[in-house]
């Protein structure tokens, strides 16, 4: 908390060095408050040092207490215990960074508060490469476009943009009204021109194919044999895990009943079955 005061800071001092004596710490602990960086806060003195804390966790940094010359004289500061932070530092530890908060006061916080480090997600897989669909949606044609322009206009200035995110955001957390386009980039760039285009009336046939027709009855459409060509799985195959791991499971289920590999076809591997054998 750090009143500032005669009295308050032996209080909070004692009570802290109380419990930190039979921590086990072999290393003292760094302290420190908001009020000499950002002056009193009153009642928000709790939650400006949650923010404080929370912050020095998240850069791993350790922020100084300013204008500190000496203590307390009342304060009893055990050395071995605590310090008072004077500087900017680089916050080192072995596991994870941890932090307390401490106020009390007539303000009436009075809570001690423990944070620790969050642990490090791992990145997300992403396809190594390939072009991928991201859709759009809208109550009209009008609106459409705009969200088009909107979305070409936020894309335009982030290059370091991840696809397979902005696909999956589209795709999955947005929600689905009757009038719809999709534009397929295997880039921000391509996206970008794409998504002017269906913003320009230029790309008529992707709103057109989009917009949702009456109610009807439902029609099953089987299309013509002989689309297939050899390896036109392959970028995807190699580009995507998860396509990789259901095909795998394919090409175990038909490991029984054939001689010859799926992937290995997909792939055209040498050795590999043409499509007129399959």
């Amino acid at each position: 908390h750090g009143t500032g005061t005669t009295l308050g800071d032996p209080i909070e001092m004692r009570a802290l060095q109380q419990v930190f004596a039979t921590s086990g710490r072999t290393e003292p602990c760094a302290i420190g408050s908001v009020k000499t960086n950002i002056g009193h806060t009153d009642t928000t003195a709790g939650v400006a040092g949650l923010i404080k804390a929370t912050l020095a966790i998240h850069h791993g940094e350790l922020v100084p207490s300013l204008n500190y010359e000496h203590p307390n004289p009342e304060m009893g500061l055990d050395p071995d215990l605590f310090y008072v932070n004077t500087e900017t530092k680089q916050w080192k530890e072995e596991g994870p960074r941890r932090a307390g908060v401490s106020a009390f006061g007539l303000g009436g916080t009075n809570a001690h508060v423990v944070l620790e480090q969050a642990p490090q997600r791992p990145e997300p897989q992403r396809p190594a490469s390939g072009a991928l669909p991201v859709v759009l949606s809208a109550r009209d044609e009008k609106a459409l476009r705009e969200q088009a322009a909107r979305w070409a206009d936020w894309l335009a200035g982030r290059g370091d943009v991840c696809l397979a995110d902005v696909a999956v955001t589209a795709a999955r957390h947005r929600t689905h009204f009757e009038h719809r386009a999709s534009v397929l980039a295997g880039g921000t760039a391509e996206l970008v021109e794409g998504l002017r285009a269906l913003a320009d009336g230029r790309s008529h046939e992707a709103v057109s194919e989009g917009v949702a027709k009456p109610r009807g009855k439902t029609v099953f459409v089987f299309p013509g044999q002989g689309a297939q060509w050899a390896g036109m799985g392959r970028e995807l195959l190699d580009a995507s895990p998860l396509f990789a791991e259901h095909m795998t499971a394919c090409e175990d289920a038909l490991a029984p009943h054939v001689d010859w590999s799926l992937t290995a076809v997909v792939r055209q591997e040498p050795g590999a079955p043409g499509l007129d054998r399959i």
